[in-house]
């Protein structure tokens, strides 16, 4: 203490030596490092929409909400089960097997820009109006900073969750049908559809060529998922923009002559190069 004695004596001097100008000037530049600290500090970024994701294996749509919290991201993960797959979501969430979910945030490119960290606590569970479990939900954070945040145009999850199967009712029995004689009338009806003319059928989908429901598509990974032919992926960075427009619940034609497959929307009329993932 005794060394730094002549420091502070020295540095007191020079300040008493500071003319009054020169005084207000060194308290008006404090003020403005405090104020523009204060106002990074407490600076919001503006942080996309994002839109949900169907994950088709599993069973779930899964949701991402973030929000800008003391200097950092704060995200929230929210997982529902898809129409038929209630009871089994109630079951997986009751027996607390093990599942995780690794969320990532992209640009618009598709490059990854962030990676989540969820919190160390449990989830929550939320109970609904039947008494089951109907959402989980799971917070964390995303340590990157602002400028990457802002650049965010879309999300993907890495996840470890029991598949779900649909739960579908099953068809009920018709009678026999009951066999009768047919009337005059019927007969000369029957004879009238014969001459009719014909009506001209929709075109058939050859046979090599499979029909499936579209679930979900993800324009930053390539995701296609289908209800009951599973997943692929697009093989053809340049036609990963067609999805774009492809929505659920969209028909599929696809068809596998090797093991390259092409897909096409039969809504939009647009095709991808696709490999089957699963």
């Amino acid at each position: 203490m005794s060394k730094l004695s002549p420091i502070f004596a020295r540095i007191k001097e020079r300040v008493v030596k500071l003319s009054r100008r020169e005084r207000i000037l060194i308290a008006v530049a404090s003020v403005t490092v405090l104020v523009a600290g204060i106002g990074f500090w407490s600076y919001t970024p503006n942080l996309p929409t994002l839109s949900p994701i169907t994950l088709t294996k599993s069973g779930v749509r899964a949701s991402l909400r973030t929000k800008w919290v003391d200097g950092q991201s704060r995200y929230m993960l929210t997982i529902r089960p898809m129409r038929g797959t209630e009871a089994r979501f109630d079951d997986v969430l009751r027996s607390d097997s093990g599942f995780g979910f690794d969320v990532y945030l992209h640009d618009s490119d598709g490059f990854q820009v962030c990676k989540g960290s969820p919190d160390s606590f449990a989830p929550s569970r939320e109970v609904g109006d039947d008494g089951k479990y109907s959402r989980l939900e799971i917070e964390g954070d995303f340590f990157c900073g602002r400028s990457k945040l802002t650049r965010t145009a879309g999300w993907s999850v890495n996840y470890n969750f029991p598949s779900l199967p649909v739960n579908t009712p099953a068809a009920s029995q018709s009678p026999p049908p009951v066999e009768s004689v047919p009337s005059p009338q019927h007969l000369a009806t029957k004879a009238n559809a014969k001459a009719a003319p014909s009506l001209t059928l929709p075109k058939a989908v050859p046979p090599n060529v499979k029909v499936a429901t579209l679930t979900g598509a993800d324009f930053f990974s390539g995701n296609v998922e289908t209800l009951a032919d599973g997943s692929y992926r697009i093989t053809k960075s340049a036609e990963k923009q067609a999805v774009i427009a492809w929505q659920p619940s969209d028909k599929l034609q696809i068809e596998c002559p090797d093991d390259q497959c092409v897909i096409t929307d039969s809504r939009t009329g647009t095709s991808v190069h696709v490999k089957k993932t699963d």
